[in-house]
């Protein structure tokens, strides 16, 4: 897209901008305010966050088309594919009770820090096996504990069309927590502005979102049980490449790969 301050598009995604950066303001500084007085608890922090996150994609048009069922049950491992730095968003409005598991760089961005923090992120250190293995303790304990958990299990943004190669670090946890795992398909409908090709987070923010409306389709498949974290995670890797290949059908450029 050719970037243009005077295009109508430009306009409406620095109207959004504005309008995203003073929510999060608000939202965080409640947030902060509530934490300090000591009255940050559990449900409420689960409250600000749905609310905050379909106010952010209402603020900036993404329009979610979903099927299957989210199982609400505690104690479960969610595990989906991504394609954006919207999709912890979008995974979060639709599942109240999951933590999610984040790259760690996400720290370095003033506000959605802090943001996250108060969200209960959890952070793992891509290059670090240490840090990972103490990622994948904590995502054990918390699952345990009947804690749910949400992991994108191929470890970054994939901008191919063919979604990544899940990990099995995951699913390793949940087969050691005893619990179940509900695989999340997730695809966007217009790869040549929704997928995030650019290094310059503004540069994709303004490609991004200077449309009116961002669609993306969201599938919830039947949830289950880890009895072989490598079976396992190859089975739902499948499902979510064969499902996110039928999303692709509906996509604006078909043949956006070819």
């Amino acid at each position: 897209m050719k970037f243009s301050w005077f295009h109508p598009g430009t306009i409406l995604a620095l109207i959004r901008l504005i309008v995203l950066l003073s929510f999060l303001l608000i939202v965080v500084s409640i947030g902060l305010l509530l934490k300090l007085l000591g009255l940050f608890h559990l449900s409420l922090r689960i409250k600000l966050r749905v609310y905050s996150s379909k106010m952010v994609l209402f603020i900036l048009g993404i329009e979610l088309d979903v099927t299957g069922t989210p199982d609400q049950s505690e104690g479960i491992l969610y595990v989906c594919n991504h394609r954006t730095l919207s999709d912890g968003i979008i995974i979060l409005s639709l599942l109240p009770g999951g933590r999610l598991v984040s790259k760690s760089e996400i720290r370095s961005y003033p506000l959605i820090s802090t943001g996250a923090e108060l969200a209960g992120v959890i952070y793992v250190e891509r290059n670090s096996k240490d840090n990972r293995r103490v990622v994948k303790n904590a995502i054990i304990d918390f699952l345990i504990k009947k804690n749910s958990i949400i992991v994108f299990p191929e470890g970054t943004i994939s901008l191919q069309k063919n979604i990544l190669n899940y990990k099995k670090g995951s699913f390793e946890a949940a087969q050691e927590a005893k619990t179940f795992v509900q695989a999340i398909a997730l695809e966007f409908m217009n790869p040549d502005r929704d997928f995030w090709l650019h290094s310059n987070l503004l540069h994709q923010y303004f490609v991004t979102f200077s449309q009116w409306k961002i669609k993306v389709k969201v599938h919830f498949f039947n949830k289950v049980i880890v009895d072989n974290a490598i079976i396992a995670c190859q089975q739902v890797y499948e499902n979510t490449l064969n499902k996110v290949a039928d999303f692709q059908k509906s996509w604006n450029n078909p043949n956006y790969f070819s």
